[in-house]
């Protein structure tokens, strides 16, 4: 299991590991035509006091928010796979730092934050990574009721196409 990153960690690194920093470096180098425009979609869409802990090799990310500090690891946001998961972390950051809603309602909004923000940027979403996120849902309202939730999100089940009653 990865250690713990601590509060006081982020902000030491704030300084040097902004995300939008980090993103416009390697807006400059980026040669190829779907790089550009997924790194454009990325950079617009990270909060301003993002940190960037690390870039994953793998298409899984982590977001991380206490009090001022917020913090991103995702891959590097250059194929379309790795700009799908870098906006689900941003999504969570821009959508839930104060929030009291289930894990699975959390996990949907932030598919659709991703999704929509990358149609916005004319960036076809493929119907693979649709059913992928159906999947992803569907499995997180299943913890859920395992977990013994009272109360089911109507909206994240229809995208998931599950019924529990």
């Amino acid at each position: 299991m990865p250690r713990r990153v601590t509060v006081q960690e982020v902000r030491d690194l704030a300084q040097g590991r902004n995300a939008k920093a980090l993103l416009e470096q390697e807006l400059a180098s980026a040669t190829g035509k779907i790089a550009r425009q997924c790194l454009v979609c990325a950079h617009a869409n990270v909060p301003e006091d993002v940190v960037i802990l690390r870039w994953r090799k793998r298409l899984t990310g982590r977001a991380m928010h206490k009090g001022d500090v917020a913090a991103i690891e995702a891959p590097l946001p250059k194929t379309r796979k790795a700009l799908y998961v870098f906006l689900h972390e941003c999504g969570h950051l821009h959508l839930h730092r104060k929030t009291s809603k289930s894990r699975h309602r959390r996990e949907f909004e932030a598919e659709l934050y991703a999704h929509c923000r990358m149609q916005e940027a004319g960036i076809e979403v493929p119907e693979s990574m649709t059913e992928n996120a159906r999947r992803y849902i569907a499995w997180k309202i299943r913890q859920a009721v395992r977990r013994g939730a009272r109360r089911l999100d109507q909206d994240a089940c229809d995208f998931a196409r599950v019924s529990y009653r």
